[in-house]
């Protein structure tokens, strides 16, 4: 039984543009926990239906995040990230913060955050939130 059965593809598609450009380009961006994740997911099949271009475009927008993350956290003491729709993002594991500077939330769906945290595990400075941003009760 897969770790993620029960978890739309679509959670794959930013977790496989990471482990392409990691692979093929790691002078622009190197995510080495999505990297070990690849023969988890189905990578091959989901890289298939990519251009190389929609997978550098998602690692821009990854490395530029990280960046303003990094920077956020620089200029303040002690903050917290908050990531609504986490999926599978190890954006966390790039950073890797000092627990006394930041503390990650990372929110998505119960069934995202529970094939996450048996992935990714949860770290002293990282709380997963199993929640739907659209339920308001």
């Amino acid at each position: 039984m897969s770790k993620f059965e029960g978890i739309a593809d679509t959670l794959y598609i930013p977790l496989t543009a990471r482990i392409y450009v990691s692979e093929h380009f790691p002078e622009y961006f190197r995510d080495d926990k999505a990297v070990s994740l690849k023969n988890e997911i189905p990578y091959e099949e989901i890289a298939s239906k990519s251009s190389e271009y929609f997978q550098m475009a998602g690692a821009c927008r990854f490395y530029n995040t990280d960046q303003m993350i990094k920077a956020f956290i620089d200029r303040h003491e002690k903050c917290n990230i908050v990531n609504v729709g986490c999926g599978l993002e190890t954006a966390y594991f790039r950073i890797n913060p000092a627990p006394e500077k930041a503390v990650f939330y990372e929110m998505d769906l119960p069934e995202v955050i529970a094939a996450r945290r048996k992935v990714l595990g949860e770290s002293e400075n990282e709380i997963l939130i199993p929640g739907d941003m659209f339920d308001f009760a």
